[in-house]
């Protein structure tokens, strides 16, 4: 069974949200240049099995990414995965091969938030010119 992976990117890195809870153990995730693959036992939410579910996945990336400098922090509901690039750039798709799967999903709040967080610093900037802005308005 695949969960549900969310994913975010600026220029210079990837962000992964693997949505999983109740995990048993630690998860296997092997991040290297090409790809990452993912393994994780948590327990079975269905009272019919009762048990351990099996998640796993593998991702291909569109360009590598440089695996060294990958880290990854387990929460209580979700793993969090920062792949940095090994070229800044954007993707057109975080896949290698143009394909749709329907538990990989864009995490429009991390974007959003990052925007949000940008907006707010240039806002900022421009508090802080705007006395300086206003003199010389008036002096001339």
């Amino acid at each position: 069974m695949h969960p549900n992976v969310y994913w975010a990117q600026t220029e210079k890195e990837i962000y992964l949200k693997v949505a999983i809870c109740d995990l048993l153990g630690s998860p296997d995730i092997c991040i290297e240049e090409e790809e990452i693959e993912f393994l994780a036992l948590a327990q079975s939410s269905s009272s019919s099995s009762g048990g351990a579910q099996r998640y796993d996945f593998v991702i291909e990336f569109f360009l590598p990414i440089d695996a060294s400098s990958s880290s990854y922090v387990i929460r209580e509901r979700e793993i969090k995965i920062n792949l940095p690039k090994k070229e800044p750039d954007w993707w057109p798709r975080l896949l290698h091969e143009p394909k749709k799967l329907n538990w990989l999903k864009i995490d429009f709040d991390n974007g959003r938030k990052r925007r949000i967080t940008r907006s707010l610093l240039k806002m900022k900037g421009l508090k802080k010119r705007i006395p300086s802005l206003q003199r010389t308005f008036f002096d001339q």
